[in-house]
């Protein structure tokens, strides 16, 4: 008995012991990690441009038309990938990020900013990679004034690599199909063979199973909705706000908790976007909304127009799943992709962009947002504009017209016009 309370003893003061080494360790790695300040801090620059060459890489390798065993290689520019791999780690890190590429090697150096703490600011990282005959392999990593060992490096970035692919479905089969990424001064190029389905069997889903759930769950809605219209209007077009209201109401009902209301909401827009673009969005989704249940479907307007309420939808749904600044390049890039031989630019869609990248913002700001613009749609309260008028709004311009009367979309009458659609937004209740 005596010996084995000695033993017990013993075997509590060597985990006691244990446990103070370990809480040592990880203040000695937290100390060394924590700098005062942070290295790198830059903005979210995301121009028309990038956006450009985005659209274009796709439909180059547009994975519904590729098929199985298809072999290519894709080239992605230096200064692409970073202003990308930047504006994304701010959007869900709060991180600045610099990416510079060399012959065979990549440096990446991030600084992520902490809230207040004793230790200090920032997390500073710089990582060293090399390629290989497959992914590159991390060289050397540092985090402030700690090296962390190269092996234990490549298993977190393995780790990275394999909780993304969990988490985003069109992630994983673009992860799968890599053969080799191979590093040059100013670009990356990558070799792969796709291994995806067929066309016609394709299409994307970025998110998981459980978001694609919950966008459901909206899209069920939001077609009840539609078939309980037909009879009430007689063939007559569906206003946007007649969707908003109730898809806006259903959210703050499964907002159960304080996290979970940016959620409902994004996965509402989503659902919206999809909704109203419905035939639009048929070819592209891996799981398209209301197929084969969209005739008879009656048109979705808002101010009176289709074509507006699917720049408002695509506008705050961009938003919600990656900030205004995207969404707002994007709706730039379409109108002046319009001016070159299409329907002409129009500061009407812009009107419409920008009210939708208003909307979105609110709805997945924060959680206060969320709340409060859940609680602007809830029953009883008066209906809510969700656009002015903009008929008055100059459109349809060719783009040498477009840059005659208004000096090109920097030019002084174009950001005079833009700054006058930002005050009627901001006259509008909802968006006070």
């Amino acid at each position: 008995m005596k010996r084995f309370l000695r033993w017990s003893l013993a075997a509590a003061a060597l985990a006691l012991a244990l446990a103070c080494l370990a809480a040592l360790a990880l203040g000695a790695a937290l100390y060394l990690a924590v700098e005062p300040e942070a290295r790198i801090s830059r903005q979210a620059d995301i121009t028309p441009a990038h956006v450009e060459r985005a659209v274009q890489l796709f439909l180059r390798h547009d994975p519904r038309q590729l098929r199985p065993g298809a072999q290519d290689q894709l080239s992605l520019r230096q200064d692409d990938l970073d202003v990308a791999l930047n504006y994304f780690a701010l959007r869900f890190a709060r991180t600045s990020t610099q990416l510079v590429l060399g012959e065979g090697t990549a440096w990446l150096r991030a600084s992520t900013r902490l809230p207040p703490n004793p230790l200090g600011q920032a997390l500073n990282l710089e990582m060293a990679l090399s390629a290989t005959a497959t992914l590159p392999h991390v060289d050397r990593l540092r985090i402030g004034r700690l090296t962390v060992p190269a092996s234990a490096a490549n298993l977190l970035l393995g780790l990275g690599f394999g909780q993304l692919r969990e988490l985003s479905p069109g992630a994983a089969k673009a992860i799968d199909s890599i053969d080799r990424v191979s590093l040059r001064s100013g670009a990356l190029d990558l070799a792969y063979t796709w291994r995806g389905k067929a066309p016609g069997q394709a299409g994307l889903r970025f998110w998981s199973a459980a978001e694609q759930a919950r966008i459901d769950s909206y899209l069920a809605l939001l077609a009840s909705q539609s078939v309980q219209w037909r009879p009430l209007a007689k063939d007559r077009a569906m206003p946007l706000a007649a969707l908003v209201r109730p898809l806006l109401q259903s959210a703050a009902l499964h907002s159960l908790d304080e996290t979970s209301a940016v959620a409902e909401n994004r996965a509402a827009l989503v659902a919206l976007a999809q909704f109203v673009n419905a035939r639009e969005t048929h070819a592209l989704l891996a799981n398209p909304p209301l197929a084969g249940e969209l005739d008879g479907t009656p048109p979705i307007t808002l101010n009176g127009r289709t074509d507006t309420a699917q720049h408002f939808t695509v506008s705050a749904a961009l938003t919600a799943m990656a900030g205004s600044p995207l969404s707002d390049a994007v709706g730039l890039y379409k109108e002046l992709s319009d001016a070159q031989g299409g329907s002409g630019f129009s500061f009407n869609d812009l009107a419409a962009d920008r009210a939708g990248t208003r909307f979105g913002s609110m709805a997945t700001a924060s959680t206060a947002s969320a709340r409060q613009l859940q609680h602007r749609f809830a029953e009883g309260l008066p209906a809510l504009v969700l656009l002015p008028p903009v008929a008055d709004l100059p459109e349809s311009m060719q783009l040498a017209e477009f840059n005659r009367r208004f000096g090109g979309v920097e030019g002084s009458a174009a950001r005079s016009l833009r700054n006058d659609i930002e005050r009627r937004l901001a006259a509008l209740p909802v968006y006070r």
